[in-house]
């Protein structure tokens, strides 16, 4: 093993030598994923001449390579593997039970202290990152801010300001005069990218995230984005849309990341809200290249919650040869023109009264044939710093209507409903803003066969409207 970094805290070095060390004599560890040393040398791996790391860096990798075994292990496919679910399950509802009494009892309960442990560790990661972050404080003097359209660090744009534009929109704030002096600048080359859908993909998962969102990415892999025998044979795909966000998470944890998952499409343009346009354009050219053949797309953010069988469920009885757009569909909306929200639109930017229908851009679905009809609409239409409602517009003028669907829920559950309620995220399709541990607990009480529920709310399946 190669020595080890003065940047590696020693503390996380001990944890990476521990996990397999504790895990070993668990009689579950099967050759070729957890491995002793193994995430001892994934902090020990690539670090030298780099710059330090922090703490937090550090946690993520090892979060990721827990929860790579664990998404191993809890792979419903896998006869030796127990899932991880079912225990979590267990735990939920407090009723451990039994084990009969015979030669494989104490290897059982082994294995159940592994789930345990591994899971707890998974927890214990993601309760640190959080903390890291909040308590993260930005050290020294103030900071330059970078064009939002601009990647940070050394490399530069090559495509040059348009100062006309520059010039007539002073009056703007100055992140609306940015994006309209580099509105013409559509073209970015990829960083990562993940290999092609299969021929028989049936739903593409196209999910909208950030670099520095490790755990919420590694939520929805161990949760409603991993294969499962719900999907009834269908081939499902997930993918994470990417910008560039400055040196933190450093950038061997996105390589670590794209080569372990294969799921990771990053472009070289910068985080920002104004550049989810930027994300849609980009991604309507990465499905036409490399997943034509999907039958739908669902797109999404990566703090949503979506029941994957009821929405392979719904789409049953839909041609993917024929429009769809179907999610949480926003009528006759007013451009915000109040300049302290991120909505601010000015009117020079949009003169009309109310925007076009549109999907709540948390997420949505769409069949093949809207799709590739987007697609050239996209390209040919002028870039708009809401995605959504670039969306609606695109739309409009494909002469498509979005179709409302009461199982979106964009804005989230709003009260006197219980937002954390399992039997009500039992007959919905997506949920808004949900945490990695709110993802994690809802998905396996939703999954478990032994949730009691007053009614099964199924009408909500097809709640169209």
């Amino acid at each position: 093993m190669s020595p080890l970094p003065s940047t590696v805290p020693q503390s996380f070095m001990w944890l990476g030598a521990l996990l397999p060390s504790v895990l070993a004599p668990m009689s579950f560890i099967e050759e070729g994923f957890v491995t002793r040393g193994g995430y001892q040398n994934l902090l020990t791996t690539g670090f030298h001449d780099t710059a330090p790391l922090s703490s937090q860096h550090y946690l993520q990798f090892i979060l990721v390579f827990l929860i790579r075994d664990l998404s191993f292990l809890g792979n419903a496919e896998n006869a030796r593997g127990a899932s991880v679910l079912k225990w979590l399950q267990i735990l939920l509802r407090g009723k451990l039970t039994q084990e009969p009494s015979d030669d494989g009892r104490r290897a059982t309960m082994f294995r159940r202290l592994g789930w345990l442990v591994l899971y707890s560790l998974a927890v214990l990661l993601l309760s640190c990152l959080l903390f890291l972050k909040k308590e993260a404080k930005p050290a020294g003097g103030p900071t330059v801010r970078q064009p939002f359209w601009a990647p940070p660090g050394p490399r530069r744009s090559q495509c040059p300001p348009n100062h006309t534009v520059a010039n007539a929109s002073l009056s703007l704030p100055n992140r609306h005069r940015l994006f309209l002096t580099y509105r013409h600048c559509r073209n970015f080359s990829i960083l990562l990218e993940p290999s092609g859908c299969a021929e028989d993909t049936f739903l593409l998962l196209a999910i909208k995230s950030q670099p520095g969102h490790v755990e919420r990415r590694a939520a929805i892999r161990s949760t409603w984005g991993r294969r499962g025998e719900w999907a009834r044979g269908r081939q499902l795909r997930l993918v994470f849309l990417l910008g560039v966000a400055g040196p933190a998470p450093p950038a061997q944890l996105l390589a670590y990341e794209s080569r372990e998952f294969d799921d990771i499409l990053q472009w070289d343009f910068a985080e920002d809200f104004f550049n989810l346009t930027l994300k849609e354009l980009h991604l309507q050219r990465w499905v036409a290249a490399a997943c034509p053949q999907a039958h739908f797309m669902l797109k999404g953010d990566d703090d949503v919650f979506v029941h994957v069988p009821n929405v392979l469920e719904f789409l049953d009885g839909w041609d993917p040869a024929k429009d769809l757009l179907v999610g949480d569909v926003i009528r006759q909306a007013l451009p915000n023109r109040n300049t302290k929200v991120k909505y601010f639109i000015p009117p020079s930017m949009y003169r009309a009264r109310h925007y076009p229908p549109y999907a709540g851009g948390g997420g949505y679905v769409m069949s093949r044939a809207t799709v590739q009809r987007l697609q050239a609409a996209v390209e040919e239409a002028e870039l708009f710093p809401i995605d959504d409602v670039f969306v609606g517009m695109c739309l409009r003028k494909l002469g498509v209507s979005p179709m409302h669907h009461a199982g979106f829920k964009t804005f989230g559950i709003r009260r006197p409903l219980d937002p954390l309620d399992p039997c009500l995220y039992r007959g919905l399709l997506l949920v808004h803003r949900l945490s990695p541990l709110e993802m994690w607990t809802m998905w396996a009480l939703v999954t478990d066969e032994g949730l009691k529920c007053a009614a099964a709310p199924v009408s909500q399946l097809r709640g169209v409207g």
